[in-house]
C-alpha cells in the first residue's frame, strides 16, 4: 500500500518502523490520575474565581483515547492492525491521553 509522499518515510509500509506500548496498564492509570489532578486544578481556580471553594466530585467520566500521528491515523485507515492502541514513530515519544469529565460540588 502506498502512502503520501509527505510522509518523513518510505513510501511503502513495509519499511517502517512502529513502536508501541503492549504492557499499558500503569501508564495508562498515570494519565488517568494526571488528568483528575488538572481537572481538579482548573476547577478551583474557576471556583475562586466565582468567590466559591470546590466541593467534591458529584460525576465523573473518563474516556481513553489515541492520539495517533497523522502517519499512523492513515495506516489505521489502511486496515493496518497493531496488538495495542499506544503507538507512535519514535520510541521516546509515546502518548497516552485521557479525556475526562469532572463535576465538582461549589460551597461558598
Amino acid at each position: 500500500m502506498d502512502v503520501s509522499d509527505s510522509y518523513s518515510y518510505s513510501r511503502y509500509l513495509d519499511n517502517v518502523i512502529v513502536y508501541g506500548l503492549i504492557k499499558s496498564e500503569e501508564a495508562e492509570a498515570q494519565a488517568q490520575a494526571k488528568a483528575l489532578e488538572d481537572a481538579r486544578a482548573k476547577a478551583a481556580k474557576l471556583a475562586a474565581l466565582a468567590g466559591k471553594t470546590l466541593g467534591g466530585v458529584t460525576s465523573i467520566g473518563c474516556d481513553s483515547s489515541s492520539s495517533w500521528s497523522y502517519q499512523l491515523s492513515n495506516m489505521m485507515r489502511g486496515g493496518m492492525e497493531f496488538p495495542t492502541t499506544n503507538l507512535g514513530l519514535d520510541p521516546s515519544k509515546i502518548d497516552i491521553t485521557h479525556t475526562m469529565s469532572v463535576s465538582f460540588e461549589l460551597l461558598k
